[in-house]
C-alpha cells in the first residue's frame, strides 16, 4: 500500500497538494474576515438604528453570514417584520437597506478579497462564488474557488510542475 502511495506522491505531486491546501487555508481565512467585517457592520447598523440587543443580534447574524444571503434574513426578516408591526416604518426600511448593503458589500469584498489572494482575475472569481453559493451554498462557494484556481493553475502551470503518476 505504502507503494503505490509512494509512487503517487511524489516530490512534484506533494508540492502540488500542499499548494492546493495552502489555497484552501486562504479561501477560509478570506470568508472568515468577510463575516467579521459584516459582523461589525451590522453591529454599527444596529446601533445607529437602535435595535435593542444591537450587539447579540450583530453576533448571531455574524455567526449565520456563513449560510450565504439566508443566513442573515433568519435575523433581519423578523426585525423588519416586528418593526414595520409596531409602526416603525423608518427603522424598518433602515433594517432592509442595511440587509440589501450588506448582500452588495459581501459580493463585492469577499470577490475582491478572494481575487487578490489567490491571483486570479475577479471576474471568474464572481461567477464562481454566484453558482457555487447558487448550487450549494457555503460549501459551494468554497467548492466552485477551489475548481477555479485548480482550473487556473492547470491553464497556465509551467510543464515542469504539472502532475504525474
Amino acid at each position: 500500500m505504502w507503494k503505490v502511495i509512494e509512487k503517487i506522491i511524489t516530490k512534484n505531486n506533494a508540492e502540488f497538494i500542499l499548494q492546493r491546501a495552502k489555497e484552501i487555508d486562504k479561501v477560509f481565512k478570506v470568508i472568515m474576515m468577510v463575516v467579521i467585517l459584516n459582523t461589525a457592520i451590522t453591529i454599527l447598523g444596529f446601533y445607529i438604528l437602535k435595535v435593542d440587543n444591537a450587539f447579540m443580534l450583530g453576533i448571531v447574524c455574524g455567526i449565520l453570514d456563513i449560510i450565504p444571503i439566508i443566513g442573515t434574513i433568519f435575523v433581519f426578516g423578523p426585525l423588519i417584520l416586528y418593526n414595520i408591526s409596531k409602526g416603525s416604518y423608518i427603522i424598518a426600511i433602515g433594517l432592509l437597506l442595511l440587509y440589501i448593503l450588506l448582500i452588495f458589500y459581501t459580493q463585492i469584498i469577499e470577490t475582491k478579497f478572494m481575487s487578490n489572494k489567490l491571483q486570479i482575475h475577479p471576474l471568474p472569481m464572481i461567477l464562481a462564488i454566484y453558482i457555487g453559493m447558487k448550487i450549494s451554498g457555503f460549501v459551494g462557494i468554497i467548492m466552485a474557488v477551489i475548481y477555479v484556481v485548480t482550473v487556473n493553475e492547470i491553464l497556465f502551470m509551467n510543464p515542469e510542475k504539472k502532475i504525474t503518476l
